[in-house]
Parts: structure tokens; sequence; C-alpha cells
């Protein structure tokens, strides 16, 4: 079903699939920057994009955990609040720090690390409007 709604105007939840593959060499940047478009003209997908993001950070394959981390660094940047938002709500900073805790991949957990302590920096730590990622990040320190 997906499949055939991702091609239309994009269900934006399809995209993440395409730009989380596992044969992808690197971040499809084109792609990524789509699915920031789709969420920012139209805040409603951003739900379904988080979840869709959130499953393929958990994936088995270090490679499409790198990507969708990848992309949800580039969603933080380019969507704003709405993002900020969801990811502080929907556990996927609880789900990076598990994956982080059970000795994933190097490059995963340290692009896990360097996220979430820029991220609590810019949101502004403990005092900020989303302490969810200091919180995170200091689970981890």
């Amino acid at each position: 079903v997906l499949e055939g709604r991702a091609e239309g105007m994009g269900s934006a939840a399809g995209l993440v699939d395409k730009a989380t593959s596992d044969l992808l060499v690197g971040p499809d940047w084109t792609v990524n920057l789509e699915i920031c478009d789709v969420i920012n003209n139209d805040h409603g997908q951003a739900k379904d994009v988080i979840r869709a993001v959130k499953k393929r950070i958990g994936h088995k394959s270090p490679r499409v955990q790198l990507l969708a981390l990848t992309l949800l660094e580039t969603m933080i940047k380019n969507c704003g609040e709405i993002v900020h938002f969801q990811v502080a709500e929907r556990n996927i900073l609880q789900e990076m720090v598990k994956i982080v805790r059970k000795k994933a991949d190097m490059n995963v957990r340290d692009k896990i690390l360097v996220l979430l302590d820029a991220w609590q920096e810019a949101f502004g730590g403990p005092r900020g409007k989303y302490p969810q990622y200091f919180w995170a990040y200091d689970e981890l320190r």
C-alpha cells in the first residue's frame, strides 16, 4: 500500500524507506530534502515520518541505521518545531539511547552520541524547551 502512495503526492513515510535503503552507498540528499518539504508543507505527515524513521533506526543493518540517523538529523535542521516536538514525544530519543547501550555498531554509536550532544546543546540543555534531548544525552554521559 505504501509504495503506491509514495509515488503520488508522496506519503513522506513511504519516502523514508527510499531514503534509508540498504542499497544506498551514502545519503540520498534529494529524497532527504523531499521528505523535509513534505513535512513543511503538511505538518500532519510529521508523526508518520517520525514513526517510520524510528523503525529504521532500530534496523539490524548499521548502514540503514546510519542513513536513518542522517535523515533524522536533516529533518531536525530543516523542519523546525513540528519535528523537534515529535522527536521529543515519540520515544525516538529513548530508542537511540537503547541502541548505544546495546553496544551497537561503533559508527552508529558514535553518530548517536554526536547527535544527542549537538541537539541537547541546541535545545538549551535541561532548562530548555525540550529537556528530553538533554535527558537522553545525560543518560549516556
